[in-house]
């Protein structure tokens, strides 16, 4: 209107200069409003989570008093949230955030703001003396550019300092803590910074050269296991210092000196790994050649083509050869000498065996191997969990294994050798028989892939034995974790400790290298963590030794009244730790960690009489083989009912299920009454880890998807995103937020036994949210896009 009336081209100027400044004064958009009611939701549970956090830390609080000052966060953080639901526009949105703030603030006890305060000015105080020391050891700085530099830092300091007397809430601590953090971090000059990270680097080569001297003075171990050390000491020298190039700030450079120089420590062998005593590898020499001359006689004595003569002469010449080699062994000084003795040994009782005896243990051998083979055929024939294409892949691997073991018994010379390649090839060809042993992800949908073509069962069991190495690391760092925190221990006590720790840890990693099935390694890594617990002091508390238990059956957390303590759900096959039994309104339950309760009859099977001759069905509701369960007879089944496909089944072992209504009886136990005071505000839509504050898993658990919690902080750990459900416990973030993915072409939606759940299709280039790792449903992957709801991963782009 203006241009239009404007009579000469100033007057047209003008109104055109004065329309531009009226739309840029026009306030920016932040997104729809549902965006910006996300936005204001997840400032209410990051400041929620940052003051709960601060009041569980505060030392001064009691147990009760905690309690109620996280009831009275949660209640402001729950009405925050619903005044931000009805809020309709951006300004109502924004003030009913505001409030909220201010609110879940006044919860917070003043003690635990001033101590979270003075904890945040410490490490603002750390940080600055750390920045200083780089900047007056630089050489390359004048002494008026160290003042320059210090006085910048003392100045940055001072200001993050006020900054967080000013906060008035957790949250605002925080950002002023990181805040002055990274201001500290850019004061210091990059040759500063340079001439830290070699100093610290040298520090790291020191630690590297004292660790392999050490090693080279082992008087027991091999020039084998020396070199092995000495290779692991390198490759943790090259991680450390290629942490500290990648460093940023003073604070960080130091961090990955001190982990790199601990790193390199641990692969120092102790006493007792990876080589024993002189005595324990003489005993251990001998037994070998007690075997390979017991393995030799029975060849011999299995011969028809020999005479009695002959098989006393070869007999008694095995154990002259035997005898000769154990004195040997006896006389022998080194590693080296005992097993240069044993080698000798076993190669003159091999010479006294005849060809015929050896031909003849080797047809014997070469038979096992074809019986093996055929044995494992018609399990994975019988498999009712493969497809047609897996089952001809994994027949096909048992027949490669069959063949190699054949081709190694006919080279072998001996008939230790003979055994063996025998006891190998059995071994390899049972390896290939898909089983329930497959490792798994992050949490896996409730789904296993019984039969993965992908990996050889030799990849399988080399990616076990990583993620045992793993579980022993974690346990390590949660033993020294309590042994460190522990006020009752002198530095002595904890110095002891810790080093019994960490050859408890070297000696389970040996054991873990040799394994040869996932069994036996499952095997390994119990006793081994057990052993690892045992060297942390009992810190004056009468709690008995904890007793693994695997869950057969989802199970609920109740408290001391039998009501439920939270809305999670451990899921079938997590293992937890238990502490006694105990009767809760006369029903049993296991004593867990936290002063949770889990029932008994998810772990311990109860004894059920079929009315009715009964089939067994899998996960999926189909009928495994032709098998009747007879009736009248006694069945274990765990826990309560659960519903396949609208039916209800009892389970009565792992992936095998028996109809609810072919029992005499049915019972109902769980207790779906919650404790009060339970909330949430999130839910894990794919079956979860939980890991600490370092990123490590910190039990056995699997939180089940569909469990209820209520998130805190977020952080990133290794560039992997992950978000708090209580003080030092934290899930994968994808498994709750999820990631956002584009479909390439329309797809179903479909559920967690794959079937199509609609007939209407998802849109191609729709955006949709995607949680955790893909799944495995009737040998198709799948990811997760809501509680049982699926579609299939290649349909993403």
């Amino acid at each position: 209107d203006a241009v239009d009336q404007a009579k000469n081209a100033d007057e047209i100027n003008q109104a055109q200069a004065d329309g531009i400044t009226g739309i840029n004064s026009i306030p920016k958009s932040n997104g729809t409003v549902d965006e910006q009611k996300k936005a204001a939701t997840d400032a209410i549970d990051k400041a929620a989570g940052a003051a709960k956090d601060a009041i569980n830390k505060d030392s001064s609080l009691t147990d009760a008093e905690k309690a109620a000052g996280n009831k009275a966060v949660d209640d402001a953080a729950a009405k925050a949230k619903e005044e931000i639901n009805k809020a309709v526009n951006s300004d109502d949105i924004n003030k009913a955030k505001e409030n909220g703030l201010a609110e879940i603030g006044k919860a917070v006890p003043n003690s635990t703001l001033d101590k979270q305060k003075e904890d945040a000015k410490k490490s603002i105080d750390d940080a600055a003396a750390k920045a200083k020391d780089a900047i007056n050891k630089d050489p390359k700085l004048t002494d008026e550019q160290k003042k320059a530099a210090t006085d910048a830092i003392d100045k940055a300091a001072s200001a993050a300092k006020d900054a967080v007397d000013q906060a008035k809430t957790p949250d605002e601590v925080n950002q002023a803590k990181e805040n002055g953090l990274a201001e500290i971090g850019k004061v210091v000059p990059d040759s500063s910074l340079n001439k830290q990270k070699e100093d610290a680097k040298k520090e790291v080569d020191d630690a590297a050269a004292k660790a392999k001297d050490k090693i080279d003075k082992d008087p027991n171990l091999t020039d084998k296991q020396k070199e092995d050390a000495k290779k692991q000491v390198d490759d943790a020298a090259a991680k450390a210092k290629d942490e500290i190039d990648k460093a940023k700030t003073p604070d960080e450079v130091n961090k990955a000196k001190d982990k790199g120089t601990s790193d390199i420590d641990k692969q120092v062998p102790g006493n007792n790994t990876p080589g024993n005593s002189l005595e324990d590898q003489k005993k251990a020499a001998k037994d070998a050649i007690d075997k390979a001359a017991s393995a030799a006689k029975d060849a011999i004595n299995k011969d028809p083509k020999l005479t009695d003569e002959q098989k006393k002469a070869a007999t008694d010449a095995i154990d002259k050869a035997a005898s000769a080699a154990k004195d040997a062994v006896d006389k022998a000084k080194t590693p080296d000498e005992v097993n240069q003795a044993k080698e000798n040994g076993l190669a003159e009782i091999g010479k006294v065996v005849p060809d015929s005896s050896l031909n003849k243990q080797k047809e014997d051998a070469k038979k096992e191997v074809d019986d093996a083979a055929a044995k494992a055929k018609d399990k994975i024939d019988k498999d009712p969990n493969l497809t047609d294409k897996q089952k001809e892949d994994a027949k096909k691997q048992v027949d490669d294994a069959a063949a190699k073991a054949k081709d190694e018994i006919d080279k072998a010379k001996t008939p230790d050798e003979v055994n063996k390649a025998k006891d190998k090839g059995t071994s390899d060809i049972d390896k290939q028989v898909p089983g329930n042993n497959n490792s798994g992800g992050n949490g896996n949908g409730g789904n296993t892939n019984p039969g993965n073509t992908n990996l050889t069962f030799d990849k399988i069991l080399e990616d076990q034995k990583k993620a045992a190495d793993k579980a022993i690391d974690d346990a390590v760092s949660a033993a020294k974790d309590k042994i460190n925190k522990d006020p009752n221990l002198t530095d002595e006590q904890k110095a002891a400790a810790n080093k019994a720790v960490d050859n408890a840890a070297a000696k389970a990693k040996d054991a873990i290298s040799k394994a040869k099935t996932p069994e036996e390694l499952k095997q390994i890594l119990d006793n081994a963590i057990a052993e690892i617990n045992k060297n942390i002091p009992s810190q004056g508390n009468n709690k008995p030794d904890a007793i693994e238990k695997r869950l057969n059956h989802n199970a609920y957390f109740y408290n001391k009244q039998g009501k439920r303590a939270n809305l999670l759900v451990a899921k079938s096959g997590s293992i937890i730790s238990t502490y006694g039994i105990e009767k809760i309104n006369g029903r049993e339950f296991y004593i867990t960690d936290n002063g949770l309760y889990v029932a008994v009859n998810n772990v311990i099977s109860n004894k059920r009489r079929l009315k009715r001759n009964a089939f067994v069905y899998n996960r999926y509701g189909k009928r495994v083989g032709i098998t009747l369960l007879k009736k009248n007879s006694e069945v274990g089944t765990y826990g309560d009912p659960v519903k396949i496909k609208g039916i209800a089944y009892y389970i009565i072992g792992q992936n095998r299920y028996v109809k609810a209504a072919n029992f005499a009886f049915v019972t109902v136990e769980a207790n779906n009454t919650l404790a009060d005071g339970v909330t949430a505000n999130a839910e894990v839509h794919h079956n979860a880890y939980i890991y600490d504050e370092n990123g490590n898993r910190l039990n056995k658990l699997v939180l089940k998807a569909g469990s209820r919690i209520t998130t805190g902080e977020s952080r990133t750990i290794s560039g992997q995103k992950y978000v708090a459900i209580a003080e030092g416990q934290y899930l994968a973030s994808d498994n709750v937020t999820g990631t956002g993915r584009k479909l390439k072409h329309k797809s179903y939606v479909y559920n967690q036994y794959g079937q199509r759940i609609s007939r209407k299709a998802l849109k191609k280039n729709s955006a949709i949210q995607t949680y955790g790792n893909a799944v495995n449903i009737q040998g198709s992957e799948y990811y997760a896009v809501g509680q049982n709801k699926f579609v299939k991963r290649s349909n993403f782009k």
